[in-house]
C-alpha cells in the first residue's frame, strides 16, 4: 500500500522488529533529495498511533514528500507550499469551516420578518422557513456569516449553547454594539433544548454547533479573540482535532506573505503598529490553539500540525524575523508544565532532527532566556539544559576556537543567564542587588550574608541549578564582569555564596550537581576561593586563607599551605602611621565571625567535622596566622584586638556571654600547640607574635574560666584524666 508520510517528521520511534504492515516504516532522505528504505536519515512513523485521522489528513496534506513511480520506497520532496495554500489545504479538513461557504446564496426556503414596535422602540429580526417550521442554526449562521456578521452569528450560537459566560464576555466586546435582543430570530431556529433544560438533540449536533460557534469567533478576528479562548476553555462539546487545524490555518494566515489575507483574517478592528504590538496581535490564533491544546489534553497533536504548516516560523529559519518566533516560542511555552518537552519533541522535516538540534546556536541563545511566568523552562529541559553545559564547558577552556562556526557565549548572555537560574530556583534577585557599597567590614558582612540567605532561600521546586550558576559566574569573574548591572555586590561574593550552597541539603534538586566538573574550572580558572567553598570544611578555609596570602602577598599556593600549618612566626614588626582595612582583612574578619564567633556548642571541639563546619580553634590560628602576614603591625593587631572586644561584648566591668569563643581565641592565642592537635611545643604563642594586648587576654580568661575547652587536648587529659574502660565498654 502507499506509504503515509504526514507523520514521517514528527516523531522519532525506533526500528521495528517485525514486518507487519501496522509497524514502523522508515525512510531516509539521499542526496538526490529522493527518499530510499534503510538510507543513513531515518525518518519513522507508527501505524499504530492514537493520532485522530483529521490529524493525520491534516499533516499528509501539508506533507512535501510525494510518491514518484509505482515503488512505495521512493519519495520525492515536493516543492514547498506558501502560507495561503498550507491554511486552504487545512481549512479544507474542517466541514465546519466549509460549511458556512458553501450554505452562503442558499436561502430560497428562508424569509425574512423585521418587527419594528413603537413607542418602545422594540426591534428584531426574524428568520424562518417558508413551509416547513423552524430553520436549522447552520442556515441561520451560515446567513449572517455571508453578510459578514461574525458577531451576530456567535451571538445566536452562544444562545442555542445556553453558554451565558461567554456570551456575556462577548457583548462587552470592545468596539462591537449589541443592542436589542435575539429573541424573534431564535424563534425562527429549532432549538436544542426542551423547556425543563434537557436536550432535544444528540450529542452529534451539539458537537457541530460548537464547532460552527467557535469557526465564528475565529471569523470575527481579533476582536473576537478574548471570547474565543474562554469558549476554548470552557466548552467540552467541540472536536478538538478539527478546531486546532483550522487554528492552525488562522496562524498560518495571520503571517502570510500576502498583506490582504493579513488584514482578511485579523478583522476589521486590526490597525498595524509597532513590531512588538503587532507580533502579539499576529499570534491571538496560537493563544487560542495552545488553549484548545491545555483544556482539551491535545496539545501535542495541535504542536505537531503547527510544525507541520510553520517549521520555519518555528525556528527562526528563511525570512522570518526573531520578534515572530521568538513571540510563537513564548506563547507555546507558557501553556503548561509539559509544554516544553512537547515542543522540544517535535522532529524537523526537512532534516530528521529533533526540535533543539534543527535550531541555529543563535537561535538556541535567545530561546533559552524566553521567560514566561516567572521562570525560563527550557532551562529546565534535559536536552538544552546539557546543550548549553557543553557551551559554557568550551568557553571556561578557552576551547571555542575551534568550533569556528559557533559563536561565543558573550558576557551579557551569562548575566541574563544568572538572573534567569536564580528567579528559577525561586530566589529574590531583588534581594542580592546591593546598591551602596560601603568600606566598613559590616557592610561586606552583610552582602556575603545577603547573597548566601538569597541563595538558601530558594524555593522553587527543582531548586537551583548549581552546575549553569556557578559556570556563569565562573567565566564572568575570569572576564572581570559584575554580574547585575545595578548591583554593588561582586561577582566572586555570589559565586562564593553559591559554591558554598552547592551540594548540601536543600530542596530536592531537578538535576544532580556535577561537583567534579565544577571544581576542575575552578582550578583551570584559578578560581581558589570558589573551589575552596566546594570543598568547605578545615580543608576549605585552609584555601581560602592561603587564597587570600596569595593576593595580598608574593607567597605561592605551596608557602602558604606551609606557613599557615606550621610555619615561623618571626614575621618581623613593621611600622605604620595608620591601619587600612583591605579587602583581605575582610575576608578573614568573615571567617572569624563565621567560624569561630559563630560556635554554641560543645560538639564543634574536638570532633571529626563534616563538610561546612570547622573547628573554631583552628580557625583562629588560621586566620590570625594570616592576619600577622598580611601586616604585623602595632596598628593592625590594636585594630583586630578593639574588633574582637566589639564583637565578643567585652569591657572592663563584664564578661562576655559567648564563652565558648572566647574559650577558642584564648587557645588560639594564648596556646602554642601544632595545628594537627599532637601537642608539640614547638612553636611561639600567637599573642607575644602578634603583640595582642595582656587587658585584653585577661578578659577573654576570665570569660571563659571553667571551660576545659580553652585548654589543649593534651593538658586538658593530664589535668582531668579520663576513667579506664571496663572490659565491657572496651
Amino acid at each position: 500500500s502507499p506509504v503515509d508520510t504526514n507523520l514521517c517528521s514528527q516523531v522519532m520511534l525506533p526500528k521495528p522488529c517485525t514486518e507487519n504492515n501496522n509497524k514502523t516504516e522508515e525512510y531516509t532522505e539521499d542526496q538526490q533529495g529522493e527518499t530510499s528504505l534503510g538510507s543513513r536519515k531515518t525518518i519513522g512513523r507508527s501505524r499504530s498511533s492514537n493520532l485522530d485521522n483529521i490529524v493525520e489528513s491534516a499533516l499528509e496534506s501539508l506533507s512535501s514528500y510525494k510518491l514518484t513511480g509505482e515503488s512505495p520506497s521512493k519519495l520525492q520532496r515536493t516543492k514547498g507550499l506558501s502560507k495561503a495554500d498550507k491554511s486552504m489545504r487545512l481549512l479544507n479538513q474542517c466541514d465546519s469551516w466549509t460549511m458556512l461557504e458553501e450554505m452562503q446564496g442558499n436561502f430560497e426556503t428562508q424569509e425574512l420578518a423585521l418587527v419594528w414596535r413603537y413607542p418602545s422602540v422594540f426591534r428584531t429580526l426574524t428568520l424562518r422557513q417558508a413551509s416547513n417550521g423552524n430553520a436549522r442554526f447552520d442556515s441561520v449562521l451560515a446567513w449572517l456569516s455571508e453578510h459578514n456578521d461574525y458577531f451576530t452569528a456567535a451571538n445566536v450560537a452562544l444562545c442555542l449553547l445556553r453558554d451565558f459566560d461567554t456570551l456575556k464576555e462577548l457583548r462587552h466586546t470592545p468596539g462591537e454594539e449589541f443592542e436589542g435582543d435575539l429573541d424573534g430570530l431564535l424563534d425562527g431556529v429549532s432549538p436544542l433544548y426542551h423547556a425543563d433544560g434537557t436536550l432535544e438533540s444528540n450529542e452529534s449536533v451539539i458537537t457541530q454547533l460548537a464547532d460552527m460557534t467557535i469557526v465564528c469567533l475565529i471569523r470575527g478576528g481579533l476582536a473576537l479573540s478574548k471570547p474565543l479562548n474562554s469558549f476554548l476553555n470552557r466548552n467540552r462539546n467541540y472536536n478538538p482535532a478539527r478546531l486546532s487545524v483550522v487554528l492552525v490555518a488562522v496562524v498560518s494566515r495571520c503571517l502570510s506573505e500576502e498583506h490582504s489575507i493579513v488584514e482578511e483574517t485579523m478583522g476589521k478592528s486590526f490597525q498595524q503598529t509597532s513590531d512588538t504590538v503587532l507580533s502579539h496581535d499576529l499570534l491571538w490564533a496560537l493563544r487560542g490553539l495552545v488553549v484548545l491544546g491545555v483544556a482539551r489534553n491535545h496539545l501535542g497533536p495541535s504542536l505537531m500540525i503547527l510544525n507541520a504548516a510553520l517549521p520555519d516560523e518555528l525556528r527562526n529559519l528563511g525570512e522570518t524575523r526573531m520578534e515572530i518566533s521568538r513571540a510563537m516560542i513564548s506563547t507555546i511555552l507558557s501553556a503548561s508544565l509539559d509544554a516544553p518537552a512537547v515542543l522540544l519533541s517535535l522532529v524537523d522535516e526537512k532534516t530528521a532532527k529533533r526540535f533543539w538540534q534543527s535550531l541555529s546556536d543563535e537561535t538556541k541563545f535567545d530561546y533559552l532566556l524566553i521567560e514566561v511566568n516567572h521562570g525560563t523552562p527550557l532551562l529546565r529541559e534535559a536536552e538544552a539544559r546539557m546543550w548549553l553545559l557543553q557551551r559554557l564547558h568550551l568557553c571556561a577552556t578557552n576551547s571555542e576556537s575551534i568550533y569556528s562556526d559557533t559563536p561565543s557565549v558573550s558576557s551579557k548572555f551569562l548575566k541574563y543567564l544568572c538572573i534567569a537560574c536564580l528567579k528559577n530556583g525561586g530566589c529574590d534577585v531583588a534581594e542580592v542587588c546591593s546598591p551602596e557599597p560601603s568600606k566598613h567590614p559590616q557592610r561586606y558582612f552583610k552582602d556575603v550574608r545577603v547573597a548566601q540567605e538569597a541563595l538558601e532561600g530558594a524555593k522553587s521546586k527543582g531548586g537551583l541549578d548549581f552546575d549553569l550558576l556557578i559556570m556563569s559566574l565562573l567565566i564572568l569573574e575570569d572576564r572581570g564582569e559584575l554580574w547585575h548591572p545595578d548591583s554593588s555586590v561582586k561577582t566572586q561574593t555570589v559565586l562564593d555564596a553559591a559554591c558554598r550552597l552547592a551540594g548540601r541539603r536543600t530542596n530536592p534538586p531537578l538535576f544532580a550537581f556535577d561537583s567534579a566538573s565544577v571544581m576542575k574550572h575552578c582550578a583551570r580558572l584559578r578560581n581558589v576561593s570558589a573551589g575552596a567553598n566546594l570543598i568547605g570544611g578545615e580543608d576549605g578555609l585552609l584555601l581560602k586563607c592561603c587564597d587570600i596570602l596569595m593576593k595580598c602577598s608574593d607567597m605561592g599556593m605551596e608557602d602558604s599551605e606551609a606557613y599557615l600549618l606550621n610555619g615561623s612566626l618571626m614575621v618581623a614588626m613593621e611600622k605604620e602611621d595608620s591601619f587600612n582595612l583591605s579587602d583581605g582583612h575582610k575576608q578573614l574578619l568573615l571567617l572569624l565571625s563565621e567560624n569561630v564567633l559563630t560556635v554554641r556548642t560543645f560538639g564543634d571541639f574536638h570532633s571529626n567535622h563534616t563538610r561546612g563546619t570547622v573547628d573554631p580553634v583552628f580557625a583562629a590560628q588560621t586566620c590570625f596566622r594570616a592576619w600577622m602576614q598580611l601586616s604585623n603591625t602595632p596598628e593592625s593587631t590594636a585594630w583586630l584586638v578593639e574588633w574582637l572586644r566589639e564583637e565578643l561584648g567585652l569591657s572592663n566591668t563584664s564578661n562576655s556571654h559567648l564563652r565558648l569563643a572566647c574559650a577558642a581565641i584564648s587557645r588560639a592565642f594564648l596556646w602554642a600547640d601544632s595545628a594537627d592537635g599532637t601537642g608539640t611545643q614547638t612553636k611561639e604563642a600567637l599573642a607575644n607574635a602578634m603583640g595582642v594586648d595582656s587587658t585584653f587576654l585577661v578578659q577573654l580568661g576570665l570569660s571563659c574560666c571553667g571551660l576545659v575547652e580553652a585548654l589543649p587536648l593534651h593538658v586538658a587529659e593530664k589535668l582531668a584524666p579520663r576513667p579506664e574502660a571496663t572490659p565491657n565498654e572496651a
